[in-house]
């Protein structure tokens, strides 16, 4: 039992960790950033990037002190992509 018990626990220690941190309100684009589909491959497809001046529903932080910002984009797939906290406030 004793054994079963470790392994679980290695398990849950070699899951990924899923670094984001929920927020709320919105994220007004003050430069046209590209959003991206993954924070860690660059992966944009169709080249999406935010417009400026356009509020966008904000989602999530990426950790604590973040360096990129979760957002939903209408149009674009998927809707859900990272831009960096610089784009906007």
């Amino acid at each position: 039992m004793k054994k079963l018990v470790w392994a679980a626990a290695l398990l849950c220690l070699a899951a990924p960790a899923r670094a984001e941190i929920k927020l709320s309100g919105t994220l007004t684009a003050a430069q046209a950033c590209p959003a991206l589909q993954s924070i860690r491959s660059g992966a944009n497809p169709g080249e999406v990037a935010l417009e400026p001046g356009r509020a966008y529903r904000l989602l999530a932080k990426n950790r604590d002190d973040a360096t990129h910002y979760l957002v939903e984009i209408e149009g674009a797939s998927p809707p859900r992509r990272w831009v960096g906290i610089g784009c906007g406030t």
